[in-house]
């Protein structure tokens, strides 16, 4: 064979071999690279005060005008918080002291204007502010003044910022492969500039004929430029780097967990839900890829139960296991976290959970009057008070401080 032929054969060997390592490499269980793994049988032992994990905790009361339906989501940046109330289909600016500023676009059919909100994003690359309307994302300063719009190509069903100008979010239910788009936000392309696609599900079937499936679609949640996803029903959570695919970070398991390996037996999962024998992850928020909390649901045949996980670096810490049951723990747990802070999460306190608290606990001490003075407690009334927004910092594991 001569030289040049003998030459050419060699690369088209060596560009078959790496081509194949790549797909091996594609193709590789994601869980045997997982940054964390968290059994959810082996927390730590001791029995402890939920205050020798917390750092601090604020207490925002937010001004009693707007009323809002109900908080679904807030994020702080700066000086200022952010409030996503879809009920009432608006968006609230706060300052940090929960004083009223103003609203971020309003309902209507003219520009920059929307009919109905599904979520708010936060670029931590600049001041704007992103909401999530009918097949668009509309764009305003941190006033609340319009900027532009951007049509994608689905409406999503979760949605989350990569990168400075890009969004990646899950497609809804009239995409049976269940794919999770990028796309690039240029308000001057007519058509949607998709960038890339993660996560299909190899059965091309609707998803929405399997009852149970929408209620747990996989979660896309945010920390400032850190973006996390996990599929409708699985325990494993990936973080978005800025290009390319996202990267397995963290895996919960135990026993009744629905199994990371069975993601695509979607019927089955589906006829656990129906049978209410099934425990998946139904909430979390990650912050600084070192900490976080997140809610999982145990469906019994004769009731559900919620387990809530604080996890670090170097512990697990159940709240059923290893919090005393004190009314602060429940103020907290209860509804799962609603956002972020830089260095800490969201929870929510309302007139329901308010009276649960007191139907269960004869002491309310240390949540009343330590944290939430008393007659503010009192004043908890969704009917004519918006709800408390509850900060909490934990401790730094490598300081323990």
């Amino acid at each position: 064979m001569r030289p040049t032929l003998l030459l050419i054969a060699c690369s088209a060997l060596l560009s078959t071999l790496h081509t194949s390592c790549q797909m091996q490499e594609r193709e590789q269980d994601p869980t045997t690279t997982v940054a964390y793994m968290l059994n959810l049988d082996q927390t730590e032992e001791a029995m402890l005060p939920f205050t020798d994990m917390v750092a601090r905790i604020e207490l925002i009361q937010l001004s009693d005008k707007p009323l809002l339906g109900a908080i679904d989501k807030v994020v702080a940046r700066n000086d200022k918080l952010y409030v996503l109330d879809k009920i009432g289909n608006q968006v609230v600016r706060y300052d940090r002291s929960g004083r009223f500023l103003g609203h971020i676009g309003k309902q209507g059919e003219g520009p920059g204007e929307y009919k109905a909100v599904y979520n708010m994003l936060l670029p931590p690359h600049s001041s704007e502010v992103w909401l999530l309307v009918p097949w668009h994302i509309q764009r305003y300063d941190s006033s609340g003044r319009y900027i532009s719009q951007v049509r994608l190509a689905f409406h999503p069903s979760q949605i989350g910022i990569r990168g400075e100008e890009e969004v990646c979010y899950s497609t809804n239910f009239y995409d049976p492969t269940y794919y999770t788009y990028c796309q690039q936000l240029n308000p001057h392309q007519l058509e949607p500039q998709i960038t890339d696609r993660f996560f299909p599900y190899t059965r091309a079937k609707d998803l929405s004929q399997l009852p149970g499936i929408t209620n747990i679609c996989g979660q896309f949640v945010q920390y400032y430029d850190q973006l996390y996803a996990n599929l409708p029903g699985t325990p494993l959570i990936f973080r978005f780097a800025p290009q390319g695919p996202p990267e397995p970070f963290l895996l919960a398991e135990g026993p009744d967990i629905w199994p990371y390996d069975q993601r695509e037996a979607l019927e089955q999962f589906s006829q656990k839900m129906q049978q209410f024998e099934i425990t998946y992850l139904n909430a979390y928020q990650i912050v600084d890829q070192q900490w976080g909390v997140f809610k999982v649901v145990r469906k019994g045949k004769r009731r559900s139960a919620n387990y809530f996980y604080f996890f670090d670096t170097q512990r697990l810490y159940s709240s059923q296991k290893n919090f005393q049951a004190d009314a602060l723990r429940q103020a907290f747990l209860a509804n799962g976290p609603r956002g972020y802070t830089k260095g800490g999460v969201f929870f929510i306190l309302g007139e329901s959970l308010k009276n649960n608290i007191e139907r269960t606990f004869d002491e309310l001490s240390p949540l009343v009057p330590e944290v939430i003075p008393e007659d503010v407690w009192h004043k908890i009334d969704e009917r004519h008070n918006n709800p408390l927004v509850l900060a909490l910092y934990l401790k730094d594991p490598k300081s323990n401080k």
